[in-house]
């Protein structure tokens, strides 16, 4: 949803989609490319660890720094040498990479090694930059100047689109406030939100203290966890970077840290639980990061593990997406039917759809499965007036299931969309849409529908629940309609 104008825009990452409504990825690594080796070693491990909790990734490293302090500071090992080892991070631990360009002169170059194209916040005003950036049909990422208000960031990301490109996304990073020091008014993370892009938000720039050393610009890598966790809903995504070497630039000291790096270090905690996050042992992703962890992922047990984790992130980024509105009259209408809720469906859709069905009904709510492809060829005969229906799709493009949705509303039966996808088709014909996507599936493909139909399912038995409580639900009407089995056997105890 966004705030008001500009319809929001899913930007494609590699295999990843980054939208407003989505869920929450990560974009970290070491601010400047020091050496192969280094990048490629904190790639593997925040890949790992973000794996692990189910955040999807995007490494980021730039080639050359161009607005350094000083002319003495180190840049990085230059275009060439840069993009070889960025090209091999990528193909090598098989993440997206993100990293910014500052030259008109290097775009078709970088374009051709990199999934996503970064200004610099200094140049984000430079049009004929922008231009020839978002020119190379890549997508880009803008950095928000610090000088910049986030109604100032409207007509900029409509300048980068003007050139046909709307695959762009705007990050927060801070706002000047007097010499040397920037705040972050987390406001702007909602009204950045105006532009239509997903809103990112780069923690440890943030809490740079521009030339605050004389020489080098300066920070207070302290307070990174600390805005990471608390930049909650209104961000689509976060960075976090460090320095290898340790003191420099916006780095985090090693003193101040365990673990591989940095950015591994802050990856569980980008999400802005307040919590760090659970590994695979029960354990926060902090004390296990310094762990090797290739042997558990390699496992069988680990790889299990890792899956389950990814299903529950999804849930977990779901729930955290849940708009109190459309909540509120998704269980409004589902409370005034007088009759039967019809569940609808195809393919795994429709399996998620007929457990949902037993569900309803089970819990004081009764409910019907309705094959969408048998609805279109007689099926349609068992809706009548007083009736809701709930049509879940994943891509909400789904023919039979969005034919079906037209058809009972046509028939005066509001419809409830439970799909992955707010913006389709489903979504428009609906009379209230619920937002069950998942960033990634938990498939090694990243195709078949794992953590999409998982957070559909939850979703549905989620709102179930407020329903038999709403009508009273007790544990003489389970008996009543469960008088079998060992459910049935606990609910007569219960009476």
């Amino acid at each position: 949803m966004t705030v008001r104008g500009v319809a929001p825009v899913r930007v494609r990452v590699g295999d990843l989609v980054v939208d407003q409504g989505g869920s929450f990825t990560l974009i970290a690594g070491p601010c400047v490319i020091e050496s192969r080796d280094s990048a490629l070693r904190h790639a593997e491990r925040i890949a790992q660890i973000a794996g692990r909790v189910g955040v999807p990734y995007v490494f980021k490293a730039s080639y050359d720094k161009a607005n350094r302090t000083s002319v003495g500071s180190f840049r990085g090992p230059g275009l060439d040498a840069g993009l070889e080892i960025l090209a091999e991070v990528r193909s090598e631990v098989g993440v997206p990479v993100i990293t910014d360009v500052h030259e008109r002169a290097d775009v078709a170059a970088v374009a051709e090694v990199v999934d996503v194209l970064q200004t610099p916040a200094f140049l984000c005003r430079q049009t004929d930059f922008l231009l020839a950036v978002c020119g190379a049909g890549k997508p880009v990422n803008i950095k928000k100047g610090q000088f910049l208000s986030p109604q100032e960031a409207v007509p900029m990301v409509a300048k980068a689109r003007s050139g046909g490109n709307s695959q762009v996304m705007v990050t927060e990073r801070g706002f000047t406030f007097g010499y040397q020091n920037l705040v972050v008014d987390y406001r702007s993370l909602v009204m950045l939100r105006e532009t239509g892009a997903p809103v990112l938000f780069d923690a440890t720039h943030s809490v740079q203290l521009p030339g605050g050393t004389g020489e080098a610009t300066g920070g207070q890598p302290a307070f990174i966890p600390h805005l990471a966790k608390g930049c909650g809903g209104g961000r689509s995504g976060g960075g976090v970077h460090g320095g290898p070497r340790g003191p420099g630039p916006c780095s985090e000291r090693r003193q101040q840290q365990s673990g591989p790096g940095p950015a591994s270090r802050s990856a569980g905690r980008a999400e802005g639980s307040g919590r760090p996050r659970q590994g695979n042992d029960g354990v926060s992703v902090d004390e296990t990061a310094g762990r090797d962890t290739a042997a558990t992922a390699t496992s069988a047990g680990g790889a299990v593990r890792e899956r389950m984790l990814h299903e529950a992130q999804a849930i977990a980024s779901a729930a955290g997406r849940l708009e109190e509105p459309a909540v509120h009259a998704a269980l409004s209408l589902l409370q005034a039917c007088t009759r039967l809720t019809v569940m609808v469906g195809t393919g795994v859709s429709g399996l998620v759809a007929a457990k949902l069905a037993a569900t309803f009904t089970s819990s004081g709510t009764p409910a019907l499965y309705l094959n969408a492809s048998n609805a279109l060829h007689g099926g349609l005969g068992v809706a009548r007036a007083g009736d809701a229906a709930v049509a879940v799709s994943n891509s909400g493009h789904t023919e039979e299931t969005l034919q079906t949705a037209v058809c009972l509303r046509e028939s005066g039966i509001p419809v409830i969309a439970l799909t992955g996808n707010p913006a389709s088709p489903l979504a428009a014909v609906a009379d209230v849409v619920l937002d069950a996507s998942a960033a990634t599936e938990a498939c090694p493909l990243g195709a078949l529908p794992t953590a999409s139909s998982t957070v559909a399912r939850a979703l549905g038995d989620a709102l179930a629940m407020p329903l038999a409580e709403r009508r009273g639900w007790s544990h003489e009407d389970l008996a009543l309609v469960h008088p079998s089995g060992t459910l049935g056997h606990l609910a007569r105890q219960q009476r």
